[in-house]
């Protein structure tokens, strides 16, 4: 009973601040209206256009031109601001958004192990389906997904094959016309200033392509040796899918050059998965030798014999394949090899926005593939091991990696990234050169090997505002 006497007393109050309201107004747009009609009597005898048009017909002209340039600047108001996007799994917010009137939604797709994601729906009974894309309501939008469970049946043989799923968006870029291949360019290389060490003693090794002829000398010849490593990094070529393009206008791969009895080499690798590979490399941090930081010093035939599968590393991460070609070997002078020599390529289309990024990182991710006699780790089974999402002008990189351990930012305590806890931006096209390696990293330990000859890659292919794409790994 009290409870009714306080709503009707709520009641009887709100009438009454109607009331007074209405009152108010009404008195307003009555002493308005008063202050028009004296305006109009003192205009009336100095309007000069009484013959033409009347000064009455020409304020109502007037005000409803007004009245159209005000619904229109509300309407366009109304287009462009943002409405929210709300996305519901299970009764619990998934996911959430603010798109422009007409612009394409970016859908999620639902990840729970033990079902499948069968699309989003407008009602909490999953009865109407949303069919749309584009985002055409002039209010906000709830969405809630519709999930069933499967029964899991396990195969007859298991064979571990990466499964591919994405979601893709399109928008138009605008890139330069490709142009002929361009050839590994030979540039002098100033060479930083090296400690004194001794000069050892090692047997020779001459090469000529993939045929080796060791010879005991007294002496090792390191221009036999440098005029082979040379060779060797000439005898590669950019995939067809990469021809004429990177993230930089001049790639660097490869530097080298002779000082003090060796030969130092420095290659576009990273030196920390090198020696997880096993083979004997350093980390070189000075500044000039920052895109090639993985440092190799050659002195012996064993170290020889490492250089070639490095530069094959160097070259598979960098999207390249060893040409057909017939190099010619040349015979350098101690001078040119002090000078020393780089690799590299001059890239005629670069890379520079967020959507060349993520076309050239998600075409590198599909460039892998199962290595022979390698397994996948079972920890990893049936779970995401990589996601790519472009928002706006900024590509986000997840990975299965150790972020603390890689100096990632880490992002797992989110339940959406809990299999990808690694987060890595991409802003600047030095960003991509990390990512690859990050990328690189992670499928060496799933058991995966590069191959860029099998890349696909389209500065024409259209890619929209806000998109994504996973990496999965199923038995």
């Amino acid at each position: 009973n009290k409870i009714n006497r306080l709503q009707n007393r709520c009641s009887q109050i709100e009438g009454i601040i109607v009331d007074i309201i209405i009152q108010t107004v009404t008195k307003w747009l009555k002493d308005l209206y008063a202050i028009i009609l004296s305006l109009y009597a003192k205009l009336v005898p100095y309007w000069p256009f009484s013959d033409v048009i009347k000064l009455k017909y020409a304020i109502v002209i007037v005000a409803a031109i007004l009245l159209i340039l005000f619904i229109i600047i509300v309407v366009a108001i109304s287009k462009n601001k943002k409405r929210k996007v709300k996305y519901f799994v299970n009764g619990e917010l998934y996911f959430k958004e603010k798109v422009k009137y007409r612009k394409t939604l970016c859908l999620p797709v639902v990840e729970k192990e033990g079902f499948d994601f069968e699309g989003w729906y407008l009602d909490k009974k999953l009865i109407k389906k949303y069919k749309g894309k584009i985002l055409n309501r002039k209010k906000n939008l709830k969405l809630y997904a519709k999930l069933k469970e499967v029964v899991k049946v396990e195969p007859e043989t298991k064979v571990a094959e990466p499964i591919v799923e994405q979601v893709e968006k399109v928008e138009k870029v605008e890139v330069a016309p490709v142009v002929s291949a361009v050839e590994p360019t030979v540039i002098p290389v100033v060479a930083p200033v090296a400690e004194d060490k001794e000069v050892e003693v090692a047997d020779n090794i001459i090469a000529t392509g993939d045929n080796f002829i060791i010879e005991s000398l007294e002496i090792l010849d390191l221009g036999k040796i440098y005029d082979d490593i040379r060779c060797e990094m000439l005898s590669y070529e950019r995939a067809t899918a990469f021809k004429n393009i990177g993230v930089t206008r001049k790639q660097i791969v490869a530097e080298m050059f002779e000082r003090d009895g060796v030969i130092n080499l420095y290659l576009a690798l990273d030196p920390e998965l090198m020696l997880e590979k096993g083979y004997s490399v350093s980390k070189y941090t000075e500044p000039e030798f920052a895109i090639v930081p993985c440092k190799k010093i050659v002195k012996n035939e064993e170290d020889y014999l490492e250089v070639v599968k490095l530069i094959e590393e160097a070259m598979k991460l960098n999207n390249f394949i060893r040409s057909e070609r017939n190099v010619p070997k040349l015979e350098s002078d101690e001078q040119t090899r002090k000078a020393g020599f780089a690799f590299y390529v001059k890239n005629e289309v670069v890379a520079t926005s967020a959507a060349d990024y993520y076309k050239l990182l998600r075409s590198m991710v599909l460039s892998y593939s199962l290595a022979s006699g390698r397994q996948f780790p079972k920890t990893l089974d049936n779970k995401m091991v990589l996601k790519i999402f472009k928002k706006d002008e900024q590509v986000f990189l997840y990975l299965a990696l150790d972020a603390e351990k890689e100096g990632l930012e880490f992002v797992g305590y989110d339940k959406n990234f809990a299999d990808t806890p690694a987060l890595y931006e991409i802003k600047v096209a030095d960003n991509v050169v990390r990512a690859n390696q990050l990328i690189d990293k992670l499928m060496y330990r799933l058991g995966m090997e590069k191959h860029p000859e099998k890349a696909e890659f389209s500065f024409d292919e259209e890619v929209n505002k806000n998109c994504g794409f996973g990496y999965r790994i199923r038995h």
